[in-house]
C-alpha cells in the first residue's frame, strides 16, 4: 500500500478505489411477487461486484444501493468520528437503516419489506444511476418529485 502524508488511510482507500464506473442512467424495473428486483445488466457491470449496501434516510424517499466498499468508506467516516450524543445518534441511525444484500447470478436482490414500504413501492420501480450510487424509486413517486421540483434544472455542458 502507498504511504499517504499523516496516515490517511480512508485517502489511502479512496485513491485505490477510484477505478470505479461512474453509475448512469434511468431503468423501469418491476418488483415481483417474491420481493425481488433485477439489476439492470449495466448497473449490475458497473457494480463490479455483487456484494451491495441498501440504504433508506427517513428524510429521502427512495433507496440507495452503494457497492460495499463505498459503504465500508462512508461507515469509517461515521465511526471515527469523535464520540458524543450526537454522533452515537448519526452511527445507530447509519446501521439502522443500511442492510447488506447479495445480487443473484440472474441479476436479482430480494428488497427487504422496510425498504419497500420506507420508498413507498407497490410493483413499478424506477432505478437511477447517479454518479457514484444508484437509487431506487416507487416510479409514481419519482414522478411527483420531478414535477413538483422547484429547480428545474438547467445547465449546458461545455461540449
Amino acid at each position: 500500500m502507498t504511504t499517504y502524508p499523516n496516515n490517511s488511510h480512508v485517502l489511502a482507500k479512496f485513491l485505490e478505489r477510484r477505478h470505479f464506473m461512474l453509475f448512469s442512467g434511468s431503468y423501469d424495473r418491476t418488483l415481483d411477487a417474491k420481493k425481488r428486483i433485477i439489476m439492470p445488466p449495466k448497473i449490475r457491470d458497473d457494480l463490479g461486484t455483487r456484494q451491495i449496501v441498501l440504504f433508506a434516510d427517513p428524510d429521502e424517499e427512495c433507496i440507495r444501493v452503494y457497492r460495499e466498499e463505498q459503504w465500508e468508506d462512508l461507515a469509517e467516516r461515521i465511526l471515527y468520528a469523535e464520540d458524543g450524543d450526537a454522533d452515537a445518534d448519526k452511527q445507530r441511525d447509519f446501521f439502522f437503516y443500511s442492510e447488506k444484500c447479495e445480487i443473484d447470478s440472474q441479476s436479482r436482490f430480494v428488497l427487504p419489506a422496510k425498504y419497500i414500504e420506507a420508498a413507498g413501492i407497490e410493483k413499478d420501480i424506477v432505478i437511477l444511476g447517479l454518479g457514484r450510487r444508484v437509487e431506487i424509486w416507487a416510479k409514481e413517486r419519482l414522478e411527483k418529485v420531478r414535477e413538483n421540483s422547484k429547480h428545474k434544472v438547467k445547465f449546458k455542458l461545455p461540449y
